[in-house]
């Protein structure tokens, strides 16, 4: 990843759960007063990072009992690959059946008796708790969390995680820059001089998504997850380095007029940010915590580094408009929607906090369409929320230009061409024989609604072949040669983005 260079059961409702203290920052700031629900934040959370903590983390390290370490194996088998029931039991007969000594390194009789197992044990730093937001319609909406600083003992105590760890800002001495991690990027040596000489910068990252959660009944949750930029690329994209540390509640209007009113458009702003409020709130502007690494005791400065979304997330995040109703559509810039596709533009305006703020106060909020609402990253310093939020390349790329360059392709084709073009192309596609790391669409682009990323990606490794000379008479011009150049271009573009490392000149 490169920073600021040119570059998924129901959760039940326990609102019997104290709250414990009220935070003390300038409430006057934050405009939540259709919550249901005081802003209530317990101190605990914030707690766990003195130096004395740390040194109990390292004399006595905690650790989950577990039987032993085959049948934690094997439950991390069954939680990683989502096994059913059946599945894990059949694994557990096989293994049984095969062992010597039929009492050694025992598995559970069932796979369901060690999913009970990990319900009625507490994992260290993994506790979560429910924090009531705001009632609407008759519903309580409640946010689900873990600890932020838990979050990051459960990374640190990731033994592979911890071993990779990284420290200081890398520069590699080589003709031209190359910025392949966060700890190579500009970013991190400007962040590593502004912080005390004595404190290591802990990178954190953010990312959240609305996903379906099959597992739990095809329930909709909103899941935030966080990760560490001090962790390389390829050890960042494994399982155990993220962890999830929060479900946003969701809220549900009863009728279309209410959906689509602008207060209850304000009231999701508002639950967003009060959540925000009480997950980040225990790293806000620390630069004194103590966590234990490569089993030495070090002390931290954490900053925010940078949230990966898509555009709807990115929005949310940056309080702005939605880009497909917005003026200024870039939750990054100032540019105007006019002139997106104008490659000769020179001076571009970046979006900051300080203008966002000003131009609320002069009321001109929606001029650079932005909500008039005070953002709780504006309380970072040295943060600028707008710069850190990018969409990760998965929605950027395959689950949004590409799906987007598909979707216009077939409407062209039946505007322009005729429809047996249409036909053809999903014929060809259906007719690519099986190949090792590529799937077999069998009805075309037919159901292109419900692909997934990887789809998509498998489509891009021949779209070209399926378009060369898939028609000949046309309109306005547009030849099916010129069609194929435009995904030339854009596959050259796509490769390009999806690389591991980059140069100041791309």
């Amino acid at each position: 990843m490169v920073l600021n260079n040119k570059q998924n059961e129901e959760i039940e409702p326990m609102l019997d759960e104290p709250i414990e203290t009220q935070e003390n920052v300038e409430d006057e700031e934050f405009d939540d007063v259709d919550l249901t629900f005081p802003l209530s934040i317990d101190a605990e959370d914030s707690r766990g990072t003195t130096l004395d903590d740390a040194i109990n983390d390292r004399m006595h390290p905690q650790n989950t009992e577990w039987p032993n370490d085959i049948y934690r194996e094997f439950m991390e088998i069954v939680m990683e690959y989502q096994l059913s029931n059946s599945c894990g039991d059949r694994i557990i007969k096989l293994i049984d059946k095969s062992r010597r000594a039929p009492d050694e390194n025992r598995l559970p009789k069932s796979t369901k008796e060690g999913r009970k197992f990990l319900d009625v044990n507490e994992f260290p730093y993994m506790k979560f708790k429910t924090v009531p937001i705001t009632n609407f319609q008759d519903t309580i909406y409640n946010f689900y969390y873990q600890p932020i600083i838990h979050g990051i003992k459960v990374l640190l105590l990731q033994s592979d995680v911890n071993e990779e760890f990284i420290f200081k800002y890398r520069n590699n001495d080589t003709s031209f820059k190359t910025y392949g991690e966060q700890y190579e990027s500009d970013w991190w040596n400007v962040t590593q001089k502004n912080i005390p000489p004595d404190n290591h910068l802990l990178s954190i990252i953010i990312y959240a998504d609305s996903t379906t959660c099959d597992h739990l009944g095809k329930t909709s949750e909103h899941p935030i997850y966080i990760s560490l930029g001090n962790i390389p690329n390829w050890m960042r994209n494994k399982p155990n380095s993220k962890v999830l540390v929060g479900y946003l509640p969701k809220l549900k209007a009863k009728d279309n007029t209410t959906r689509n009113s602008e207060f209850f458009r304000k009231l999701q702003r508002q639950v967003f940010q009060r959540c925000l409020r009480i997950l980040l709130s225990p790293i806000l502007n620390r630069t004194d915590m103590y966590f234990v690494v490569k089993n030495e005791i070090q002390l931290f400065t954490p900053k925010i580094s940078v949230i990966l979304a898509d555009l709807a997330e990115a929005a949310t995040f940056t309080a702005t408009y939605l880009p497909s109703t917005s003026k200024r559509p870039c939750c990054f810039c100032l540019i105007d929607n006019e002139d997106l596709n104008n490659m000769a533009l020179t001076n571009v305006i970046m979006r900051t906090p300080e203008k966002m703020r000003e131009a609320i106060d002069l009321n001109q909020a929606n001029e650079l369409s932005i909500h008039a609402d005070f953002n709780f990253f504006w309380k970072f310093k040295n943060f600028n929320i707008y710069e850190a939020t990018v969409p990760d390349r998965m929605h950027m790329l395959d689950l949004g230009i590409t799906k987007y360059l598909l979707e216009f392709t077939r409407e062209f084709l039946r505007q322009k061409v005729n429809a047996r073009a249409v036909r053809e192309m999903d014929r060809r596609l259906c007719a690519i024989p099986r190949y090792p790391g590529l799937i077999v669409l069998k009805h075309g682009l037919e159901n292109i609604s419900k692909f997934t990323a990887n789809d998509y990606r498998n489509i891009m490794k021949v779209i070209v072949f399926v378009i060369d000379n898939l028609y000949e008479n046309y309109e306005d011009g547009f030849s099916c040669k010129r069609l194929c150049n435009v995904f030339c271009v854009y596959l050259k573009m796509y490769i390009m983005l999806r690389q591991e490392s980059f140069t100041d000149m791309g």
